[in-house]
Order: C-alpha cells, then sequence, then structure tokens
C-alpha cells in the first residue's frame, strides 16, 4: 500500500510525497504554477515546464526526462473547448506527425476528448465535492496530465467513469466506487480497470 501526503502553503499544493519514496514538487511564480518536478521512485525524475498568455491560460507545457521530451500546445476555441496538440520530441524537433485533440469542458471538468485518429474518450462525474475541491490552479494541473497523478480528473466533482469509443464501440475504461462523509466529500474509491478490481484508494482531509 503506497500513501501519499498532500502538503500546501495556503490553498497551493506544494507537494505530494509518497511513501514509496517518490515526491512531486509544485513550484510557483506568484499565483502561477509555472513548474512540476516528479522524482519518481523509479529513480527517473520528470520536469514540467509551464507557459501561459496574457489572459494567464495554459498555452505550453514540456516534459523532460534524462532521455524524452515531450512538448504540448494549447489553442482556445470560441465554443469553450481547447485544441491540444502534442509534439513528440519536443516541437522543434518532433518525430513524427503532432498528435491533435479537443477537449470539451462543462462545469469546469474535462467531459470529453476527441482525437484525432477518431478516438473519442467521454468522462462521467458524480454530483458530491471532490476531494480536490478547492486546489489554487487544479483546472491547469488536470491540463497537464488530464488526469493528475493517474486519479484526479475533476476540480469540482469526482470522477465515476472514462469510456471510450473506437469503431463505433463504447468500452467502460475506467470507473471509480465511491463512499462518502456527511459533508459530501468522498472517503473511499474503489477503482476498476478495463472492468476487473485495481485498486482501493481512502482519502484522510486535516480539515474541511
Amino acid at each position: 500500500m503506497v500513501t501519499e501526503t498532500f502538503t500546501y502553503d495556503g490553498n497551493k499544493l506544494i507537494s505530494i510525497n509518497g511513501s514509496d519514496t517518490s515526491v512531486i514538487t509544485y513550484n510557483y511564480e506568484g499565483d502561477l504554477l509555472t513548474q512540476i518536478i516528479d522524482a519518481a521512485a523509479a529513480g527517473n525524475t520528470l520536469t514540467t515546464n509551464l507557459a501561459y498568455d496574457s489572459q494567464q491560460r495554459l498555452i505550453n507545457y514540456r516534459m523532460t526526462t534524462d532521455d524524452e521530451i515531450l512538448e504540448y500546445e494549447f489553442s482556445y476555441n470560441t465554443d469553450g473547448s481547447i485544441t491540444r496538440t502534442f509534439y513528440f520530441g519536443g516541437k522543434e524537433n518532433a518525430t513524427g506527425t503532432p498528435g491533435e485533440s479537443i477537449l470539451t469542458f462543462q462545469n469546469e471538468q474535462l467531459v470529453k476528448e476527441t482525437k484525432d485518429d477518431g478516438q473519442i474518450i467521454t468522462y462521467a462525474y458524480d454530483d458530491q465535492k471532490s476531494s480536490y475541491l478547492g486546489i489554487a490552479n487544479i483546472k491547469t494541473i488536470n491540463l497537464v496530465s488530464v488526469d493528475f497523478n493517474g486519479y484526479i480528473d475533476s476540480s469540482v466533482n469526482n470522477l465515476l467513469t472514462a469510456t471510450i469509443t473506437e469503431n463505433g464501440t463504447d468500452s467502460v475504461d475506467e470507473k471509480y466506487e465511491y463512499t462518502y462523509n456527511e459533508a459530501g466529500y468522498p472517503v473511499t474509491a474503489a477503482y476498476y480497470l478495463e472492468g476487473e478490481p485495481d485498486s482501493e484508494l481512502e482519502f484522510v482531509y486535516e480539515s474541511l
């Protein structure tokens, strides 16, 4: 069992420390999240640098390890969706054709990802309070990894399912089942991957 401890400065997430010795550090310039350093237990450090436009919207992030570079660009559409373009090897030295996805949001949460290969991922949420409600820059954190830390896909409510539609066929790729406390926050979650039990989560709050 791995325990992860979240440390804050006000409502800014500063670090996530794992009992497996992994550490994720979040660095800021003023109120903007500008860098994430993920020192995995395996020893390969992933550094993500973020850039913003004049409206303080995320427009680019670049992820680097010792042997790999991944770069993402974001453009904001008039209908509220976001176009995300992916460059393997970085934009300047990209290998292969850049990948593109359209991200659709509702209630400040990702509800659909439409990829350029025709695959569609649809996200459904409960109507309870997210265990990560109130974390500063949470939408940006979610954009950086889409499913931040593997199980955070929300800023308002909690993810229930991620359904993949491919060649006209729907399949539930991820599913969560929660129990909640009296305040409406999740206290446990059972996680299913491709229909099979995968892991269980327990949420402990310092204060609500």
